[in-house]
């Protein structure tokens, strides 16, 4: 039974973000290469023996490009040899019984020769040597997080060639890209003001009873990716703010779930002319774990204004204005769907970034700092807190962005690069074996854990721009070249920091422990 939840609770519609010039560019180039063709009904080649009605065949290049560009559905694409007796004693059997257990998950399942156009262009760019090969297309724009800048990349297998062992990879490889995770009122107001050309799409929101979001679910909201706004919502009944998510559309207790919703936006008529609630639809009797299928058919009911009627249609009237109207939305929750990505891959560079340390005893020097790995290095601010009493805080600030500005240099590769504050307090010994603190503080040090290891005395302001082109101008990789100076050392035989004791005892208990 329907009935009409408010927004206002949830702080409104909130402005979503504009789209940039380059997103779009991307998007259109993204389009022209794919598909190139027009959207239409038309399906791709099906192979109804000896594979089974499940698998598609692609045969030519465009049946391949046609299918990508027509589903948004998660899609395993199998690629090997069809001479011999293997396809029918083996591979045949194989996708027979894989692509139902796929479809349970709403995952297509798909064939190719090794020896198809389509095949040879995906070894090439995999650098595959030779097959079989048996590659994911998560069924969306996914940006990799680190840096690329492709489209659309596969995932390819890597294991035993068994069910048991592809589904499971198959399961894991699954995108959570469209899918919004909702933790408090806050994120509900932000998941509202999501896709702000089509404010009317249906919202989806799931409460899983576990902390975690089934593949049914996510694959569903990938098939409806360009007809609705899918959010879940974890943790309802544990954390706070998610219990009162749950409470709001009338979820009582823990018991209750998983519950699947459907949101549609409200008239005036049904609010009082506010506009700002939802009419709810609520899924009776959701599975544990969630249906592909079961959410599948429960949402078709709901969700009926899709770019998959308006194609249909489209091809049946040749109406050419409705062919744009599924094109121009296809096109424009995919760009999001791309910038949104974008920003995420920018979220998971910085987590990448490593934070500075404040080193308080030897074993957290030793890790940090002198018994890193051959290749790593260590930046080493020491401070004199004594005199400032902000000068640990100001280091760590400091250093924070020399991270940031070594990620945006080095990639991955700065994950090498530890930094670390040390008080002068306790490090007279360490600091007079590289030479630290002579000219004041804070003075820096760099080490360089090659073979041999060297130091590397900081000259200058210190500045997160001065150590910056410090660290470069001393690193054998950002150079790329030999770097000339330093100082060879031993790292086990640099001195131990001293322990400096909070408390202070009488002069009298020191002698006697003395």
């Amino acid at each position: 039974m329907p009935y009409v939840a408010s927004r206002h609770g949830a702080g409104g519609r909130w402005g979503g973000l504009s789209r940039t010039f380059l997103l779009i560019a991307l998007l259109i180039l993204m389009v022209s290469v794919r598909s190139g063709v027009a959207l239409t009904g038309e399906n791709d080649d099906r192979a109804g023996d000896p594979f089974g009605p499940l698998v598609h065949s692609f045969t030519t290049r465009q049946s391949f490009h046609r299918h990508l560009t027509l589903s948004s559905n998660p899609l395993v694409l199998f690629i090997f040899e069809q001479d011999g007796v293997a396809v029918l004693d083996f591979w045949a059997p194989l996708l027979r019984r894989i692509s139902h257990k796929f479809d349970e998950f709403g995952i297509e399942v798909a064939q190719a020769a090794m020896t198809s156009e389509i095949a040879r262009q995906l070894a090439e760019a995999l650098q595959a040597r030779s097959g079989p090969l048996i590659l994911f297309f998560q069924g969306i724009g996914d940006t990799p997080s680190d840096g690329g800048k492709a489209l659309k990349v596969p995932i390819a297998y890597q294991g035993n060639v068994d069910i048991a062992s592809i589904l499971s990879w198959g399961l894991s490889c699954i995108s959570s890209s469209v899918t919004h995770r909702v933790h408090s009122d806050a994120d509900l107001a932000r998941f509202f003001a999501l896709y702000p050309q089509y404010p009317a799409l249906p919202h989806v929101l799931y409460f899983p009873s576990a902390n975690y979001t089934p593949g049914g679910y996510l694959s569903v909201s990938q098939h409806f990716a360009s007809d609705a706004v899918f959010g879940v919502v974890p943790n309802a009944f544990v954390a706070p703010d998610a219990t009162i998510v749950a409470q709001r559309y009338n979820i009582t207790s823990k018991g209750e779930l998983p519950v699947l919703l459907v949101l549609h936006k409200a008239s005036g008529d049904d609010d009082g002319g506010a506009g700002e609630s939802d009419r709810v639809f609520r899924m009776p009797a959701t599975s544990t774990p969630l249906s592909y299928r079961e959410a599948l058919a429960f949402l078709s009911t709901h969700i009926t204004d899709t770019v998959a009627a308006f194609v249909e249609k489209a091809s049946t009237t040749k109406s050419s204005h409705l062919q744009d109207v599924a094109e121009n939305r296809r096109v424009y929750m995919l760009s999001q769907l791309i910038e949104r990505q974008l920003d995420i891959a920018d979220e998971e560079r910085l987590q990448m970034a490593r934070e500075p340390i404040v080193v308080k005893d030897q074993a957290t020097w030793l890790k940090e700092c002198v018994k890193q790995p051959k290749k790593h290095r260590c930046i080493a601010a020491f401070i004199d807190s004594t005199q400032d009493p902000l000068a640990e805080e100001n280091a760590v600030k400091v250093l924070s962005i020399v991270s940031l500005k070594l990620l945006e240099m080095m990639g991955r590769e700065a994950q090498k690069v530890s930094l670390v504050v040390v008080d002068r307090q306790g490090s007279d010994a360490v600091r007079a074996y590289f030479d630290v603190g002579q000219s004041g503080f804070p003075d820096v040090l760099f080490l360089s854990l090659d073979r041999p290891a060297k130091y590397f005395n900081f000259v200058g302001a210190f500045s997160a721009e001065g150590v910056v082109q410090f660290v470069v101008s001393h690193d054998a990789q950002l150079t790329r070249k030999d770097v000339r100076g330093g100082r060879a050392f031993i790292p086990r035989m640099v001195p131990k920091l001293e322990e400096v004791k909070a408390d202070l005892r009488s002069s009298s208990e020191d002698e006697g422990d003395l």
